[in-house]
């Protein structure tokens, strides 16, 4: 009788499926944990103050920032 080198195919795909949950539960673990810490940090706070200090907008406001308010139609004045 000839020697089957090659695992059965119900243990590669025991194999595949093992690796995807531990790779996508790995993800999950590593989001969840992250999503745990702190939302402020005195750092963070200290970088905000520095930067409004550095470059004051017009807005007072922190929470006006980027391009969220800005139009998307082009004015061509």
């Amino acid at each position: 009788m000839k020697q089957d080198d090659e695992p059965a195919v119900w243990v590669t795909v025991i194999k595949l499926l093992t690796g995807a949950v531990v790779i996508i539960g790995g993800v999950g673990l590593a989001l969840w944990w992250a999503a745990q810490g702190p939302v402020n940090s005195p750092a963070l706070e200290q970088a905000k103050a520095a930067a409004q200090i550095s470059s004051p907008s017009k807005s007072s406001s922190g929470n006006s920032w980027g391009i969220a308010n800005d139009s998307p139609i082009r004015n061509n004045r």
